[in-house]
């Protein structure tokens, strides 16, 4: 996901404001005139109980109706009804772009550990935890990280992390896999995967995939020495997926695959605007967790830099797999021509479901309470693809069930923007447990929360405010 202020999405006018007009009441009348033999005209009192106490029930009657139908709008999941997650601070609840949660141990007991973007404040990642038998999200360790490669790649000054700062470069869109995505989970062992840029405008700029692991509680990151893979202008121009919002999962074989890209929308190349970009996906050596063989040996010299220039006219199989888009479309200022998607997140769920999910953002995210993001899922029984929605539209092609819409609103809350995906499924009480972050949660921006997931029928399903200990809860029942 992009930072706030990103340069390379668009200003825009939000499009998707939840409400309409209300219609306006009028009573027709005119002059009260006694027809011919008839009772005498009706008092100020009759008028008030025929005609005034009427037409204030119906407007009540009415408001509620609108209500209702706009509340049911918000949310495809009927009954969802969300609260915030507790915080022990108000910096614990503070988050971005978080990761799937991971269940550690320490001396202390049990607790679910989840990564975000670093806030600019020294830090390379965040880390949030929650620990069981206390539900609020508490503040951990700072994870420090400054690997050399991004010192020798990008100008560490304008990142806030140069060489005397003693500060981390802010880190951003991680991912966990080591919490069990296809494989057995790493326990108080972490896999972190993240994303790195020089901020430069539009497509000018580099970003870069990094690779580190770690263990709780002490969050003493060790990175892997070298970018996974990397992006610039020259290959922006060919229509390549900037290499953001990295997403690892393993599938049944035991294959490593990553998912990226992060929105398309500007540049002069053939592949630009909604013809570029997208969310693409390649496969990682199982063994060092780094590109595949068959990726790098098409990069060869060009590495880190690398993406096959014929993905998207190759009659052969590219490393390269285009999953899923959302081309150009209407908003109230005209055509916008760009893919925005970013935000991947391909879940293992064949041993229940027999199915990879891929979840994703569309829209824009990062501008508060005017942040437009939502949330859509498609699925496959191959982990390659293609992913489907419930109506059999590929995601490639615009396709995706909305999981979170944009703006909810209860009774006591309003949670806008619900960015990012992350899924733990835990197995000693057979539930998935899902975490997010919202752009805007009443007037703070920028707060994660937690949820239970069910699949129904083979599609996920927001169905429960998550507890620790409690005994689970389900809005559907």
């Amino acid at each position: 996901v992009f930072a706030p202020c990103d340069p390379m999405q668009p200003q825009y006018k939000r499009i998707d404001a939840q409400g309409a007009e209300g219609n306006g009441f009028r009573i027709n009348g005119g002059e009260y005139a006694p027809a011919s033999g008839s009772r005498p005209p009706p008092t100020s009192i009759s008028i008030f109980r025929v005609v005034i106490v009427p037409a204030l029930l119906a407007i009540g009657i009415i408001s509620l109706i609108v209500y209702l139908v706009s509340q049911s709008g918000q949310q495809d999941i009927a009954g969802f009804s969300p609260v915030p997650f507790g915080c022990k601070t108000n910096a614990s609840c503070s988050g971005h772009d978080p990761t799937g949660l991971q269940l550690v141990k320490d001396s202390e007991g049990a607790a679910y550990v989840t990564f975000v973007t670093g806030s600019g404040n020294g830090e390379a990642l965040g880390v949030r935890y929650i620990r069981s038998g206390d539900d609020t999200w508490q503040k951990g360790p700072d994870s420090y990280l400054k690997p050399q490669w991004v010192v020798e790649m990008f100008p560490t000054e304008r990142l806030g992390c140069g060489k005397d700062s003693g500060k981390a470069c802010s880190l951003w869109a991680p991912d966990l896999p080591s919490n069990g995505n296809g494989l057995k989970p790493y326990g108080n062992d972490f896999v972190v995967y993240y994303s790195v840029s020089d901020f430069a405008d539009a497509d000018d700029g580099i970003y870069c995939i990094g690779r580190a692991t770690g263990s709780w509680p002490d969050i003493d990151l060790k990175d892997s020495g070298s970018p996974v893979i990397c992006h610039n202008k020259t290959l922006a121009d060919l229509g390549a997926p900037h290499t953001l919002d990295p997403s690892v999962v393993v599938d049944h074989n035991g294959r490593w695959w990553l998912t990226y890209g992060s929105w398309s929308n500007y540049g002069h190349g053939k592949h630009q605007g909604a013809r570029g970009g997208g969310v693409w996906m390649v496969e990682l050596d199982s063994t060092t967790g780094m590109l595949g063989k068959e990726a790098a040996d098409l990069c060869g010299e060009d590495f880190p830099f690398c993406w096959d220039k014929e993905a998207y006219t190759k009659k052969t199989q590219s490393p390269w797999t285009n999953i899923a888009n959302h081309r150009g479309y209407h908003s109230p200022e005209g055509y916008v021509d760009g893919n925005s998607i970013e935000a991947s997140y391909l879940y293992n769920n064949m041993a229940r479901t027999g199915h990879y999910y891929l979840f994703v953002n569309w829209y824009w995210c990062c501008r508060g309470a005017q942040s437009t993001y939502q949330i859509r899922v498609g699925r496959s029984k191959t982990v390659t693809g293609p992913f489907m929605d419930e109506n059999g539209v590929d995601m490639k092609d615009n396709g995706g069930l909305l999981l979170l819409n944009t703006t909810k609103i209860t009774h006591r809350h309003t949670f806008i923007g619900p960015g990012h995906a992350g899924i733990l499924y835990e197995e000693s009480r057979e539930r998935y447990i899902y975490t997010t972050s919202y752009e805007s949660l009443d007037d703070k921006d920028q707060q994660l929360d937690v949820f239970l997931l069910r699949f129904k029928n083979g599609w996920p399903h927001i169905s429960g405010n998550f507890k620790t200990l409690e005994e689970d809860r389900y809005f559907d029942g």
